[in-house]
């Protein structure tokens, strides 16, 4: 008997792997990163995180097991954030989400 087995799509591992090959170098810019991951099954919690700082702005993407994605920037000179949900069709999408905070925090010359 052959059972079908769905599998679902992993929306974190392209920001997992580009946090991993891109830390240094934002580092090296100037750029504050903080990130984090939770286990499976941690609720309705995102999976993935990633927090950038640079001078006056900064922003979080956070990454749900679904692929839902957040996308929060802020104005520390004005104290405005501004909040933005994105419904991703591939994992590959996730990372045009992070070219948006990047491009937010001045650092849109990053490699991608």
């Amino acid at each position: 008997m052959v059972v079908d087995q769905v599998t679902e799509l992993d929306f974190a591992t392209p920001l997992r792997l580009w946090i991993s090959g891109h830390r240094d170098a934002l580092q090296a810019r100037g750029i504050e990163l903080q990130s984090g991951e939770l286990p499976d099954g941690a609720g309705n919690d995102p999976v993935i995180w990633l927090d950038l700082f640079r001078g006056e702005r900064g922003g979080r993407l956070a990454v749900w097991r679904a692929g839902d994605t957040e996308l929060e920037v802020a104005d520390f000179t004005t104290g405005q954030s501004t909040p933005s949900h994105f419904t991703p069709g591939s994992p590959q999408e996730v990372l045009g989400v992070l070219d948006r905070l990047l491009d937010w925090i001045g650092a849109g010359d990053v490699v991608r």
